[in-house]
């Protein structure tokens, strides 16, 4: 008796293909906005640190009353 052999294909179907894509996208997009809030964030302490050890010096420079 003669057995019929199909291959199988390994390949994702459509739909699940632009699913993928999309998460990918998604993660991209996050991760890319999430690196220019951390940026941000660290420029303005950044600021903030240096407005804070100016008071810091302008005291210590002071004379004492």
């Amino acid at each position: 008796m003669a057995r019929s052999l199909s291959t199988q294909s390994f390949s994702v179907p459509s739909q699940p293909r632009n699913k993928i894509v999309r998460l990918s996208e998604a993660r991209f997009l996050y991760e890319t906005k999430l690196r220019e809030l951390e940026h941000k964030f660290e420029s303005q302490a950044a600021e903030l640190r240096e407005e804070y050890l100016a008071i810091i010096l302008q005291i210590h420079k002071s004379p004492e009353r």
